[in-house]
């Protein structure tokens, strides 16, 4: 080698045979992806853009793949998240273990034999993972299609907010968007119902948000509202904001601002004298005429309803009078210009209302429809005569989803709990929620495809670098392969957290997505300047 073409050692060197050749190395620097150490490899990424020594150009910043994928998993145990817009979780695998036929059961028994694979505990050892992420695990849910997981009570993680027997009659859930479900559990001896807030966590964090209303039916959400039918009127949990001009209240605006807010503050009092005189409770809607309501949905986020400084006030509009063989309405949901209800008796069944026309007829006869919700393309209700949830589409009729105690996806059907059904929710027309007010219960029935295809990310990263257990060996795949395997992992949790609007609660952390796309550019990165030092690798 010519000294005169190296600039790292000298001519004298050279000469006394010190040197013996110049080599060129491309170095990894990993840590773990937590928080602390993830922003030293971020603060270094920004350093070698052009000003870092030309020498240390070549090291490349990696957060460690095996906490990259034990943080994926978190997510995916910690929350309820949304793949392929079905809600998924860690916890449906236990449940396909402990609850489901005896045939999946022995399957998922015999393919997952240790117990801590499928139990949310922070641990962070690697094995759960690698025996989460087997191919034979991801065939058999493949192969199970769905699940019926049982949100409250959590059955396998003692909490005084959802242990069995809180909240003993569900008869009515409604879907506020955002993991977030809000119940009504009725108390027979009393006649009384409390709302319960789920957020979609695991285990679910329960809340009770109001208590005591007297013969509460149905309830449900629009726009910052949660609406429940009573006997006596409508209740809503959130009031409207105070209207501050004092021009529509017909009060002259005169004055500086201590004046105004004065008189504002004057004639709320008023308001709220005259309200106690009434008797008028400051949370429930003031409607323009006497009504009795049965169920209540939501039709728009437009509610006409408005606030007078104290409580709420809206208007009542009627659309049509009941069909004379719908005796008694006990649930509705509107879906493409069409109002569909439910009405008990041997005339009753399943109507639709057009709203623009207002003309109603009877889609389903002769059996028994209580809870309605939209899913997949349809609706689907439940039938508590025969303890069946059953799907409806004006093109293919009607078909069973659950039925006495099973629940069928396509040709396989799974051995669930009996079903006692009171009333459905859905959620991005993929995932239906259902309250069972006999056995005290808030169940899930969604798709496992999202599932599968998320274990096998997780399974593709591991395996691309050759991860294994102790005693085992695995060898790691050619660079190409294993760059354009991360890169396809990469695509994949940039995708899903894309494609949900939810939030943390809802998706992959974004933290542990950006931990992802880093360790997929630090790999291109690493196999670039393999290539400048050694063209042969």
């Amino acid at each position: 080698m010519d000294p005169n073409s190296c600039d790292y050692f000298c001519k004298g060197c050279w000469n006394n045979k010190r040197v013996t050749t110049c080599l060129e190395k491309a170095f990894v620097y990993t840590r773990n992806c937590e928080e602390g150490d993830k922003k030293v490899l971020e603060n270094l990424n920004q350093h070698i853009e052009g000003t870092i020594e030309v020498e240390l150009a070549l090291m490349v910043r990696l957060p460690d793949a095996i906490h990259v994928g034990k943080s994926l998993k978190c997510s995916f145990a910690n929350w309820y998240i949304v793949l392929k817009g079905q809600r998924s979780n860690l916890a449906f695998l236990r449940t396909l273990q402990d609850e489901s036929n005896p045939e999946t059961e022995t399957l998922c028994r015999k393919l997952l034999t240790d117990s801590e694979t499928v139990r949310n505990k922070y641990r962070m050892a690697v094995d759960p993972i690698l025996d989460l992420t087997a191919d034979s695990v991801i065939s058999a849910v493949i192969n199970v299609g769905a699940v019926v997981h049982t949100l409250v009570p959590e059955r396998f993680k003692f909490k005084e907010d959802n242990k069995v027997g809180a909240y003993p009659h569900p008869v009515a859930i409604t879907n506020a968007g955002g993991g977030i479900l809000f119940v009504l559990n009725h108390a027979p001896l009393n006649n009384q119902s409390k709302v319960v807030k789920l957020q979609l966590h695991n285990p679910v964090r329960v809340t009770v948000v109001k208590e005591k209303l007297l013969k509460a039916k149905s309830l449900c959400t629009s726009n910052v509202f949660v609406f429940i039918s009573t006997t006596d009127s409508i209740v809503s949990l959130r009031k409207a904001e105070l209207i501050t001009e004092l021009t529509k209240r017909g009060i002259q605006a005169t004055g500086n601002i201590d004046e105004l807010r004065g008189k504002l503050k004057a004639e709320v009092g008023k308001l709220k004298a005259k309200y106690s005189t009434e008797q008028k409770q400051m949370d429930v809607v003031q409607f323009n005429e006497v009504t009795t309501f049965n169920s209540v949905c939501s039709a728009s986020d437009e509610i006409l309803l408005g606030s007078n400084g104290v409580g709420l006030v809206g208007s009542v509009t009627q659309l049509f009078t009941y069909p004379d063989n719908a005796a008694k309405v006990t649930s509705m949901t509107t879906f493409h210009g069409n109002l569909y209800f439910s009405s008990e008796g041997p005339q009753g069944g399943l109507f639709q209302a057009n709203l623009d026309s207002k003309g109603v007829i009877r889609a389903l006869a002769n059996c028994e429809v209580h809870g309605i919700a939209l899913f997949n393309k349809g609706i689907a209700f439940s039938d508590p005569k025969i303890h069946q949830v059953k799907h409806y589409t004006c093109s293919a009729g009607v078909s069973i989803l659950a039925v006495n105690g099973k629940k069928e996806t396509g040709k396989r059907e799974n051995q669930i709990r009996k079903l006692h059904a009171a009333d459905l929710c859905s959620e991005l027309d993929s995932n239906l929620i259902l309250c069972d007010s006999q056995l005290g219960e808030v169940s899930i029935i969604t798709g496992l495809q999202g599932t599968a295809e998320f274990l096998s990310s997780v399974g593709k990263m591991y395996r691309s670098f050759g991860i294994h257990k102790k005693h085992s060996s695995m060898v790691p795949l050619p660079a190409d392969k294993y760059e354009a395997n991360i890169k396809l992992v990469a695509d994949y949790v940039k995708v899903t957290v894309k494609n949900t609007t939810t939030g943390p609660d809802g998706t992959i952390s974004p933290k542990t997505a950006s931990s992802v796309q880093m360790l997929s550019d630090g790999i291109k990165k690493l196999n670039t300047n393999i290539q400048l030092v050694n063209r042969d690798f």
